[in-house]
């Protein structure tokens, strides 16, 4: 199995997919009562609180299989009891919680520096991580200042 940090590798290729800016502190979730994901709340243990169930307003609301959680971190595969605390050391889900947040966490201050240099609102990867032909990278923005301002 792969380690925790390629699935949610994975899981966030999928989001980038299906969700466009799912990461973004102002972006508008999915589903019933979905909406952006609160670090402070995020629990992975949680089918309200982990990362689909606050972009798609449940767990069970998003688009994707069950059989593909696991490999996309959104859940695990070891059975654990939800009485016991949210331990990283030994639970599957505090490392996914921990993966996820620093994940978020990089994508927001990634923007955030773009938004500062003047050049993140007209990326076309809206602040995650940028491919080196990125116009991000170039500081040449594709779009004007105003075609911008309309999305």
């Amino acid at each position: 199995m792969s380690t925790v940090a390629e699935r949610v590798a994975a899981g966030c290729a999928w989001l980038d997919e299906h969700d466009p800016g799912w990461w973004r502190e102002d972006a508008v979730g999915n589903g019933p009562a979905g909406g952006p994901v609160n670090l402070d709340e995020m629990s992975m243990r949680s089918t309200c609180n982990c990362v689909l169930g606050q972009i798609y307003g449940g767990y069970y609301n998003a688009p994707i299989q069950l059989d593909e959680s696991v490999a996309r971190g959104f859940d695990t595969s070891v059975l654990v009891d939800s009485r016991e605390s949210n331990d990283v050391a030994g639970d599957e889900f505090g490392l996914l919680t921990v993966e996820w947040s620093r994940v978020i966490t990089d994508r927001r201050e990634a923007e955030a520096r773009r938004v500062a240099a003047g050049v993140a609102a007209c990326c076309p990867c809206r602040g995650a991580v940028c491919d080196p032909g990125c116009p991000c990278t170039s500081g040449e923005c594709p779009k004007t200042e105003a075609e911008v301002t309309d999305e």
